[in-house]
Parts: C-alpha cells; structure tokens; sequence
C-alpha cells in the first residue's frame, strides 16, 4: 500500500509552538477519521495523537488523499487541508503477490481483473477481465517447448526438433510441419515401383496433409545423358504417427533423391 506523509510544527496564532497539541486528521471526502500510520511500514497510530512534548512536532503517514488536520493550540485551532501525496514513495523494486487470472497481481483502481500476474517460473500472464489472454515472450521463451491448456498456449511460441525420423516445427497455434530428406540415393526400374513408409519425427492429431518431392540424378547409360524423369506417386495410407507412399518409375532413371513434408495439428 503506498504511502503519503505529512510533517508539521505545531504554532499557534502568534508564532508560538504548542507542545503536545492535539492533532485529528480527517477525510475530506466524508469528514471521517482517516486511519494513521507512525511510519512508512503501517505501523497503525492512533487519531487523535499528540505532537511531541518538546520540539510540537506532528507526524504521520496516510494513503495518499485529501485530509484536514486540525491542531488544538490551547487557544484556539490551526487547521490545515493537506494532499498526502509525494512525501513518501515506495521502493523502486518490491515483491507482489503472484495473482491470477481472475485477480492480477498488478491491475486497474477502475477494473481490477484486467492487468499482469506471474504464470510460473520466469512467465508474465496477461488477463483481461479475468480471463487469461496468454503470456509476454521474449528471447528467453519465444523457443521452447510449446504447451496448451484447453486450447489456450502455455508454453513457447514455435518448438523444432531433428530424429531419425526428419525435423518438426510446432507452432503456439497447434500447427505443426515435419520434413525428410532422404540421406541417400534411392533407385527403382523402369515401370517398377518402390514402396516408402515414413513414421514422422513428431506425432500429429489430425488434418495430416503430406506432399513428396523427388529430384532425379545423373542415369549411368551408355550416351551420358540425362533421361526425361516420369515418376507418379501414390499415396497408400496416413495416420497420425506415419505415411506410407510409393514411387512408380515411367522412364529409366538410375537414381533420385526424395523430400517428404507433411502438416497437420499437434493439438
């Protein structure tokens, strides 16, 4: 809670201090009792207090507002209306609760449900009216591992891997990519066909689309020439975790290489 001060000397009309005046703070907003604070911690006083004995000096910290402090100088009243608002200010670094969603940590006076709360681990939540409406990214999470809760992204931004299997990217939004090249040359006769299975190097959970590419190599024939490439693919089944396909050889080709890229869901 921040924390205003105010600081005074207690006189009376002729210039005089009044030791031990009696001082009564009050709101200007209802002319209630404003609750006191000795110091900057909240240490609770009391309202009406006494100024000091000796020097009449009065003292006291408040929430920062309008008040009326009225001092009794035996004589009569000195009256003061006060803004407590820039005697003190709070730490320039201080530990919040870490909120949630529905009540962030750091909100609005006039909508309290929408602000920044902290996720978990080195993880800042954005919430607007009390609904998680995701996380701040940076260098330190855009690249990770990507997570969701009920559909609602909870990890990285983009994920990527390499196996045996090929590479992946995943993305926040449940889009996923895999990729192979095949490491070597493969080689079918003419009019042959050469069945492939593929299992992906991340598993999907639906709307697989797969495509295959091929690029033929130099043919050992007798002229040195590169024979016209006629290859038709066929796709025998997909699932979730692999593709199989084939290759059909309408030319003589010695050799090829081949790409797979598939897309889909991970979520």
């Amino acid at each position: 809670m921040p924390l205003g001060s105010f600081n005074a000397t207690i006189v009376n009309t002729a210039g005089d201090v009044v030791p031990n005046a009696q001082v009564q703070v009050r709101r200007t907003s209802d002319n209630g009792l404003a609750t006191l604070f000795s110091n900057a911690a909240g240490t609770a006083m009391a309202n009406p207090f006494n100024a000091d004995g000796t020097t009449a000096f009065a003292q006291f910290f408040a929430e920062r507002g309008t008040y009326t402090v009225a001092a009794s100088t035996g004589s009569g009243t000195v009256t003061w209306t006060v803004d407590v608002v820039s005697a003190f200010e709070p730490p320039l670094t201080r530990e919040i609760a870490n909120g949630s969603a529905a009540a962030p940590s750091i909100a609005f006076a006039s909508d309290p449900n929408t602000g920044f709360y902290r996720i978990g681990a080195d993880q800042l939540g954005l919430a607007e009216g009390g609904v998680d409406r995701g996380r701040l990214y940076a260098r330190k999470n855009i690249l990770g591992t990507v997570s969701q809760t009920a559909g609602v992204p909870t990890g990285a931004a983009f994920e990527s891997g390499t196996n045996a299997n090929g590479t992946y990217v995943r993305f926040a939004d449940g889009t996923q990519m895999c990729r192979l090249r095949n490491t070597s040359n493969q080689s079918i006769a003419k009019d042959a066909t050469q069945d492939f299975t593929w299992t992906y190097p991340a598993a999907f959970i639906s709307a697989i689309d797969v495509h295959i590419d091929f690029t033929a190599q130099r043919a050992s024939v007798a002229n040195g020439s590169i024979p016209a490439l006629s290859m038709a693919t066929y796709r025998d089944s997909m699932s979730t975790t692999q593709a199989s396909f084939g290759l059909t050889n309408l030319n003589s080709v010695s050799s090829f290489l081949y790409t797979v890229t598939a897309r889909g869901r991970w979520f």
